[in-house]
C-alpha cells in the first residue's frame, strides 16, 4: 500500500492557528509604532510652531519703536530700562 503524502486537517488547522497568533503580534507592534510616530510628529510640529511664533514675536518687538529701543538699550547696556521711560 502506498503512503499518502498529504497534510491532515489537524496539521493545517494548527499551522493556521500559529499563523494567526503571529499575525496578531505583528499587528499590535505595527499599531504601537503608528501611535509613537503620531506622537513624535505632533511633538516636532509643536516645536516648529512655537519657534516660528517666537521669531514673529521677536520681530514685532524689534519693529516696535518704543519696545525696540528699550530692548536695544537693554542689550547694549547703555542705559537702565525704567518703567515709564520714554524714547
Amino acid at each position: 500500500m502506498a503512503k499518502n503524502k498529504a497534510f491532515t486537517l489537524a496539521e493545517i488547522l494548527v499551522a493556521l492557528g500559529i499563523l494567526a497568533i503571529g499575525m496578531s503580534m505583528v499587528a499590535s507592534v505595527f499599531m504601537a509604532a503608528m501611535q509613537f510616530n503620531m506622537r513624535s510628529r505632533n511633538s516636532v510640529l509643536g516645536r516648529i510652531i512655537c519657534e516660528n511664533a517666537m521669531v514673529v514675536a521677536a520681530d514685532d518687538v524689534r519693529r516696535s519703536p518704543a519696545i525696540g529701543s528699550m530692548m536695544r538699550r537693554m542689550l547694549l547696556r547703555k542705559a537702565p530700562v525704567v518703567e515709564g521711560d520714554e524714547v
